[in-house]
């Protein structure tokens, strides 16, 4: 959309600086912005979505993100958040955490929690058999698949 802003967040120093070499001047509508570990300073009820891809399980400080994020976003604006399915049945944050993935459930609760309404959910979203995480030497034809969350802060929330 035209006039449309995009907001990259991150907390690397060097991945910003790799993403705007990346970018080079094509690109003038994208704001890159340096995130603190509990806040990643964006402008208050000023986006209409917010996507993040396979970033949400190193959030240490989840709690004070998804405040700020959700203070982010417009009424009715919406989160996405895209994961890897843990590959093992570890039931707690910390040990899935520590091999690059959350559960699903965990993610609602932690979206629910926050003021979101979860209006899609899907446990299976994509296989991508060229991504594999958590260091896990896979058997061949085995592939790594992704579940969905589309939240939405309420319409008639501050």
């Amino acid at each position: 959309r035209a006039g449309a802003r995009v907001y990259a967040v991150d907390v690397n120093p060097v991945s910003l600086r790799e993403l705007r070499d990346a970018l080079g001047s094509e690109y003038q509508n994208v704001e890159i912005v340096r995130g603190d570990e509990d806040n990643p300073r964006l402008p208050a009820a000023t986006l209409d979505g917010i996507l993040i891809v396979n970033a949400y399980h190193e959030f240490a400080e989840y709690r004070s993100m998804l405040t700020h994020m959700r203070a982010a976003l417009k009424p009715g604006g919406r989160l996405v958040l895209v994961e890897p399915i843990p590959r093992t049945s570890d039931s707690t944050r910390a040990a899935q955490t520590k091999r690059h993935s959350i559960a699903i459930e965990l993610a609602e609760a932690d979206l629910k929690e926050a003021g979101f309404e979860v209006v899609t959910k899907d446990a299976a979203f994509v296989s991508r058999p060229e991504h594999m995480h958590d260091n896990a030497r896979i058997a061949a034809g085995d592939k790594s698949t992704d579940w969905l969350l589309v939240a939405r802060r309420p319409a008639d929330s501050r």
